[in-house]
């Protein structure tokens, strides 16, 4: 506020600005104004000079720059917001002029400047919002800018913060988002996947958003602003129940904490999840966004991408479908790797399995996955000579794999392994050590029906282990194999013979 000593500056009473030779004058005994009082100082009436006060002032219902309520006086003080965005007007910007607005109303109130004028480098004619039970200063350096210090008032001895309510986040992405102007927002409404967009950026800034509103919903951006290096117009997704800290460190940039748990009403934590999710027929098809997805829908040889590698990560994929589910690593992650096998191959979780994806090392993801289907049968009618399997017919299940060979045949017969890179890519949550049970019944063959399994590109020789050659007898006999994936980046596995019968199926 002016200052007694201070004969260059100019102040506010009224519409009249008074300058330092009017202040002379008062002090010599020569003029005296109605706003001021200079008198020796006692308890009651210290030695200062008052400024003009005006109170119990009702803002402009319904808010707006033209007809907003007139601030005329240094001390303002706002009695009557009935509704947040009320508005009031600052006086005419000039060198040194400072007003001071205390709002007692019971909501925000909106503070324009005269047309063309600006507060705090905003656009011209654009509002301020000044908290309930706030105290604060608008000081003009230059006719045409106002600045002030406000965005916080107070609760007795403690401090509050600018917030919002009951705020509906709305469609139409970054453009038609909720644009939110507050510290503290709580996010009441809106349907999954509406948004809210938050304030522009400055170093040094926080933004609290509370979703309230029982479904994900998307922040974004202001302008090009990214929040954790994501794109503005993409934003993030924040889960319902859920506090979210957005900070900037620097203009162009948010940062969070907390966007991926929320709280269950009873003391536990929660973690961001999807539910009832389809798989896409290519990688990054659908790309995961949840820490807990469950996929619902599955195609055949359909799948789901696991988000770009971060360490620290962990993302829970259970297949809810009735196919094989395919896994793969996201396209945007350079050499990408589930548990050794290219992101771009994938990797299988079959129906009813939950696999637990975590990454230590960018770029790389070591998947642990039950799964209740440990038992498989197959079948293959061929009955040609030369059959080569498919690694569906040889895959299926972790634990034990029965392929029924229901062609007739009349002669000894081959029937090939399938690749080990094919098999790979079927097989279960596979690693290095991966094993199961394969078993191949002959039902079809006749008295000179027998098949014989002969290798493929990556196996390693087959092993009878003393029990007899790799011969599949004559009808209903069957021999039993250990399969054990060797290498996942080379394609390697062995298959060992260890049981053989000639009984009838």
């Amino acid at each position: 506020m002016p200052k007694k000593n201070s004969t260059s500056a100019f102040f506010q009473y009224g519409p009249r600005l008074i300058d330092g030779s009017d202040l002379d004058n008062l002090l010599a005994g020569n003029t005296s104004f109605q706003s001021i009082s200079i008198a020796n100082g006692t308890a009651a009436a210290p030695a200062l000079i008052y400024n003009s006060v005006t109170s119990n002032i009702t803002a402009l219902a319904g808010g707006g720059q033209t007809g907003a309520t007139q601030l005329y006086n240094e001390v303002n003080v706002i009695t009557t917001v009935a509704s947040r965005g009320d508005s009031v007007l600052l006086p005419v910007s000039s060198f040194g002029l400072e007003v001071c607005i205390i709002n007692l109303g019971a909501n925000p109130v909106s503070v324009y400047p005269q047309v063309g004028d600006a507060i705090n480098g905003l656009a011209a004619n654009a509002a301020v919002t000044v908290l309930p039970n706030s105290c604060d200063f608008f000081v003009s350096p230059a006719p045409g800018s106002w600045y002030g210090e406000f965005g916080s008032g107070f609760s007795g001895s403690l401090i509050t913060m600018l917030s919002q309510d009951n705020i509906t986040a709305t469609t139409g992405g970054q453009g038609g988002a909720f644009q939110l102007t507050s510290d503290f927002n709580r996010v009441t409404g809106g349907s999954a996947g509406y948004g809210v967009v938050l304030p522009p950026s400055a170093a040094g800034l926080d933004v609290l958003v509370l979703n309230h509103s029982g479904v994900n919903i998307q922040v974004y951006g202001n302008g090009n602003d990214q929040i954790d290096d994501i794109a503005a117009s993409t934003g993030v997704n924040q889960m319902p129940s859920s506090v979210v800290l957005y900070t900037s460190y620097s203009a162009g940039k948010w940062y969070t904490n907390g966007l991926a748990t929320g709280y269950a009403g009873n003391g536990l934590e929660t973690v961001q999840f999807a539910d009832n999710i389809t798989a896409a027929a290519a990688q990054n098809g659908i790309v995961l966004t949840g820490a807990i997805n469950n996929v619902t829908t599955v195609a055949s040889n359909n799948g789901v991408t696991l988000p770009i590698s971060t360490p620290g990560m962990s993302v829970t994929i259970q297949n809810g479908g009735v196919n094989p589910l395919t896994v793969w690593g996201n396209s945007s992650d350079t050499s990408v790797t589930i548990n050794g096998v290219a992101g771009a191959t994938g990797i299988i979780l079959n129906p009813g399995a939950v696999g637990v994806f975590n990454c230590t090392t960018a770029a790389a993801w070591i998947c642990s996955a039950t799964s209740t289907k440990t038992a498989a049968v197959n079948t293959n009618a061929s009955s040609s000579a030369s059959t080569v399997l498919t690694a569906a017919n040889i895959s299926g299940a972790t634990n034990n794999v029965d392929l029924i060979m229901t062609g007739a045949i009349t002669t000894a017969s081959n029937i090939q392994l399938p690749t080990v890179s094919s098999l790979i890519n079927l097989l279960h949550n596979p690693s290095v050590g991966t094993s199961y049970r394969l078993r191949i019944i002959n039902q079809g063959g006749s008295s000179s029906g027998v098949w014989t399994v002969t290798t493929n590109t990556g196996w390693g020789t087959v092993n009878n282990l003393g029990v007899g050659s790799a011969n599949i007898p004559i009808s209903g006999g069957w021999r039993d194999f250990d399969v054990t994936i060797t290498s996942i980046g080379s394609a390697t596995a062995t298959i060992q013979t260890v049981g053989v019968s000639s009984g009838t199926f």
